[in-house]
């Protein structure tokens, strides 16, 4: 299992105004348990397959797309090799540890959820 303490995130194409990196996520479906989604949603926008999760980060709120309140669950994983990346829903991808989030603009709590990330 390869371990690293880099977090990957991506730049949605339908926000492309924003110019914001986000991390992996999505809706979790009718009757689908939560860790599954998890599963599913890192293949389906990253093509990477979670190994395991490792632990629960934290979540945030946001308004959607849609203009409903949501709730973000985060995860720390471990995802297997290779790890080649394949982007389904972004424009672009970038591995960041503690040195270089500052280059990409991402919300504050996504910063908010990296600072947690970095200090376990």
């Amino acid at each position: 299992m390869l371990k690293i303490r880099k977090f990957c995130f991506s730049k949605d194409q339908k926000k492309i105004l924003w110019a914001e990196y986000e991390l992996p996520s999505g809706k979790v479906e009718e009757e689908e348990p939560l860790d599954q989604a998890l599963y599913r949603e890192v293949k389906e926008e990253t093509n990477l397959d979670v190994e395991k999760i490792e632990n629960y980060l934290d979540y945030f709120d946001y308004e959607s797309k849609s203009g409903k309140k949501t709730r973000q669950f985060n995860f720390v994983v471990s995802v297997k090799k290779p790890m080649e990346i394949k982007l389904s829903e972004h424009t672009n991808y970038a591995w960041a540890d503690e040195n270089s989030l500052q280059k990409y603009p991402v919300t504050d709590s996504v910063k908010r959820l990296l600072t947690l990330f970095w200090a376990k």
